[in-house]
């Protein structure tokens, strides 16, 4: 019976100490709490919203655009259906018209065998007020040029000298077939 005594009493003794450590976390718990009561909750519509503030830099757009003047004679109607071949016959023959081909069979002259890339102005010379412009070559030869004669390999015709410079108005063929006028100029060289 001894025995059981000793077990009830260190059992009891355990218990002691278990109450112990329970009532000490208890009070160190409830030392943390805050003597206030829980807030309830507030519902999300009485949160504050956050407000952008009112922009400051505003860009104004200074783009200005043109106005479109629709010519019926070149362009199509846009609200037919597109015939390709009937719209590519309408701009040829506008097209033709404003830039007809160059005369391929008239006697080529000398200067037309060089493209004008290779070609440089030296000078102008001034005789009976006809303006004449001097041309030196990429094989060091110097010709004399005037106004009206065809001078590159893409049918350059001379339109203007002047002392410091040649317009020429070239006659290129494009993908399509068609003529179109580009000037090209030459500085006098420094």
């Amino acid at each position: 019976m001894g025995n059981v005594l000793n077990k009830q009493c260190k059992s009891h003794q355990s218990n002691k100490k278990l109450h112990i450590w329970l009532l000490i976390s208890l009070l160190i718990t409830s030392g943390c709490q805050n003597d206030e009561p829980p807030k309830p909750l507030e519902s999300t519509s009485t949160l504050p919203i956050a407000v952008k503030p009112p922009v400051q830099n505003v860009r104004v757009n200074t783009e200005i655009h043109t106005s479109f003047n629709y010519d019926e004679r070149v362009s199509r109607n846009p609200f037919m259906p597109f015939n390709e071949s009937e719209t590519l016959n309408k701009i040829n023959t506008i097209y033709t018209t404003k830039n007809p081909a160059p005369n391929t069979k008239r006697h080529k002259q000398i200067l037309e065998t060089y493209p004008i890339n290779t070609l440089k102005m030296l000078g102008h010379i001034e005789y009976k007020n006809e303006i004449w412009a001097l041309i030196k070559t990429d094989d060091f030869l110097i010709h004399r040029v005037k106004v009206g004669d065809y001078i590159g390999v893409n049918y350059g015709k001379i339109t203007a000298i002047t002392s410091n410079m040649i317009n020429i108005s070239e006659s290129l063929l494009d993908q399509t077939g068609l003529w179109h006028e580009q000037l090209t100029i030459i500085n006098l060289k420094q």
